[in-house]
């Protein structure tokens, strides 16, 4: 069962960023490559007047991980699974924090009501 994080910060890096992620009282870091860290970034702080925690959809997304470029449902999937892997592998619930919308087409980053999200 998935305790939905109070607090979700990413800290941009040279190559990549770290996602620290605090819930019942724990708090775990995760290492994510550029685009998963652009992943994260985009859930976590969308246009308004989209909020955290929404699904955030797939025509919102993918211009903003790949501006200028034509990328596909399949290209943000296979972004998504290996985020989600890096999750796992930290020791969290990486597909029950990031999750597809019924049928697909949208994503989101679970938070708590109330949760503090921190970009920078």
């Amino acid at each position: 069962r998935l305790l939905a994080p109070t607090l979700a910060t990413v800290e941009f890096l040279p190559r990549g960023g770290r996602l620290t992620v605090s819930a019942g009282g724990r708090q775990v870091v995760v290492y994510l490559a550029e685009k998963r860290c652009d992943l994260i970034a985009v859930l976590l702080q969308p246009p308004a007047p989209l909020a955290a925690g929404e699904y955030i959809s797939d025509d919102v997304v993918l211009p903003r991980l790949w501006p200028g470029r034509v990328m596909s449902r399949v290209d943000l999937n296979t972004l998504l699974h290996r985020t989600r892997g890096d999750i796992t592998q930290a020791g969290l619930p990486g597909a029950a924090l990031v999750q597809r919308a019924p049928g697909g087409n949208a994503t989101r980053f679970v938070l708590a009501p109330g949760a503090t999200v921190r970009c920078a």
